[in-house]
Order: structure tokens, then C-alpha cells, then sequence
């Protein structure tokens, strides 16, 4: 009977211990998953500028890089809002929708009195060309016409702010 109990138990341990890996089958991985870790960079030729761009699934986040500048943004926390450099109230980033090669945020904004804005800002991140290339656009609830759509490259460099 002892050793009926013992196999059973010896059984029972290795079943246990079997390695589920289903939550890493990459076909079940969303935008932040597999683009972690991963810089893109546009640059403008008008006006010289450089701006580049890395997500983060560990907080969700993105951080970008413009012209010398770093801004960490965490999804779903506040984010100061600024006007000529002046800060006029808050921007929360929430996740709309994400797929495994679009995500989609929306901007709510609270200004310094804690009114809820009646602007939202929405912007859509599109990869193409097995990741390499990310089309980002954006729009403004209160306006007609949305700012010009951004090309980003896998840039073979290191995000500058880390």
C-alpha cells in the first residue's frame, strides 16, 4: 500500500510540475508583449528634429524622445499637461484597443482645478513590414483636421533617455 501512495504522490509531484508555457505562445502575445524593449526613431527633415519612441509592457507605458527631451508616460496614471511650457493641467493615456501590431490610446485631460476636459486625444500606433516600420497617427475630439501622421524605423540604437 506504501508504495501504491508513494507512486501515486511521485505521480501526482511530475504532472504538477509539468511547464505550462500557453500564456508565452507568441500567436497570444499583444503589441506591448512583443514590441517590449523596442526603438523606433523618425526624424524630420524640415526642421532637423529627431524623435524616437520605445514601449513597455512592465509598467504598460511609453517613453519618447524628442529633441533632448524625455517624457515617461504610464498608462492609466496622470501626466502633466503643458502649454508653452506653462502646466495647465493633467493627461491620462488609457488603452483603447490592442492587437498584435496596432495599439490604440486615448488622452482624457483634467485641467488644474480638476474639470474634466471636454477635449480627448486620440492616437493609433500601426506597425507594418514585420514591425520594422510604425505608422503613428493621431486626432483631437475638437478639431477638423488631425496633425500629420509620423514613420518611425527600428532604430539600431539605444533608446537615449534609459
Amino acid at each position: 500500500m506504501k508504495k501504491l501512495l508513494y507512486l501515486f504522490l511521485a505521480i501526482t509531484f511530475i504532472g504538477c510540475s509539468s511547464d505550462d508555457n500557453s500564456n508565452e505562445d507568441p500567436s497570444n502575445q499583444l503589441f506591448l508583449d512583443i514590441y517590449d524593449g523596442i526603438v523606433w526613431k523618425s526624424e524630420s527633415q524640415s526642421n532637423n528634429s529627431i524623435s524616437k519612441r520605445t514601449f513597455s509592457s512592465d509598467p504598460s507605458s511609453l517613453e519618447a524622445y524628442d529633441d533632448g527631451s524625455c517624457y515617461d508616460i504610464i498608462f492609466g496614471e496622470p501626466y502633466p499637461f503643458t502649454d508653452d511650457g506653462v502646466v495647465v493641467g493633467e493627461i491620462t493615456y488609457t488603452i483603447q484597443s490592442e492587437g498584435d501590431n496596432s495599439l490604440v490610446l486615448l488622452g482624457q485631460f483634467v485641467d488644474n482645478e480638476g474639470s474634466l476636459g471636454n477635449r480627448t486625444l486620440t492616437i493609433t500606433f500601426t506597425l507594418s513590414s514585420g514591425g520594422n516600420t510604425m505608422l503613428v497617427e493621431s486626432s483631437v475630439s475638437d478639431q477638423n483636421e488631425p496633425p500629420p501622421a509620423e514613420t518611425y524605423t527600428i532604430a539600431p540604437d539605444e533608446f537615449p533617455c534609459n
